[in-house]
């Protein structure tokens, strides 16, 4: 491993050629002065020109690149784990970006609050027509009633376990611009393979059973809507059904003795 940063980003990629550039713009664009941030990209077999957008960057010292044969989004992201220095641990989704603040917001964060192991904040979502959702984790009606302190305003710390709430609701709790320490990572493991929906609120479900959960009410991360979401794709319903039955067999198990 190269020299410990202080944080790294880490973005799967899959055929967003036309997404690549803004997200990893995002982050270098506002790298806070004498901080040493690098962002590890995980390319998941693209077929498309991804390779060639961030070659054409021209920020190898900064922008480290690995690829893999496709095997989806949860090895894409170990991929890009297993490659980073950082001692925090940033995701950013290809087709997301962040908002100006949100690298200083975290790091501060999480130097004066060493107790707190994941944080998050709030984010927007948004599409081609122009911003459709304003506060993403007012999706989830009952956030604001999550029992949690305020050591400044607009800075939470949960006080209850955050894990079933992530289970039950999990869209409070956005991708892009959440982070975690190294050693709460190193404890939980990573994201579970072979599943490509419902991974990613299972590994922040670990996180958040493994150690507190800081929060910044202000939106430093965006979340794209596009026709070309895998994801939110109708014909992968029923897949997706599989995966979340699969994962809440595994969750229960996990969590029996709670």
């Amino acid at each position: 491993m190269s020299e410990v940063r202080d944080l790294s980003v880490i973005v799967p990629v899959y055929n967003a050629a036309g997404f690549i550039e803004a997200a990893v713009r995002s982050v270098l664009d506002q790298v806070p002065e004498g901080r040493s941030v690098e962002i590890v990209i995980a390319d998941d077999g693209s077929t498309d020109a991804t390779a060639e957008v961030i070659a054409g960057l021209g920020e190898p010292e900064r922008v480290r690149y690995h690829r893999q044969e496709n095997q989806g989004p949860s090895a894409a992201r170990n991929l890009a784990l297993q490659h980073a220095s950082g001692s925090l641990l940033m995701l950013l989704d290809a087709d997301d970006s962040l908002r100006d603040g949100c690298l200083a917001t975290t790091l501060d964060f999480l130097e004066r609050h060493s107790e707190v192991g994941l944080f998050f904040t709030n984010y927007d979502i948004f599409d081609e027509t122009g911003i459709v959702t304003g506060s993403g984790v007012d999706i989830w009606k009952r956030f604001r009633r999550l029992a949690h302190v305020e050591p400044a305003a607009g800075e939470w710390i949960f006080e209850e376990l955050l894990t079933p709430h992530i289970l039950e609701a999990g869209g409070f709790m956005h991708t892009s611009g959440l982070t975690f320490r190294r050693e709460v990572y190193e404890q939980v493991g990573g994201f579970r393979e072979g599943f490509s929906y419902g991974e990613d609120d299972d590994f922040y479900a670990r996180l958040a059973h493994a150690t507190r959960v800081g929060y910044v009410d202000r939106v430093l991360s965006r979340k794209r809507n596009h026709p070309g979401s895998i994801i939110h794709d109708p014909a992968n319903a029923l897949r997706n059904l599989e995966h979340l039955l699969r994962l809440a067999e595994l969750q229960h198990e996990d969590y029996r003795d709670d």
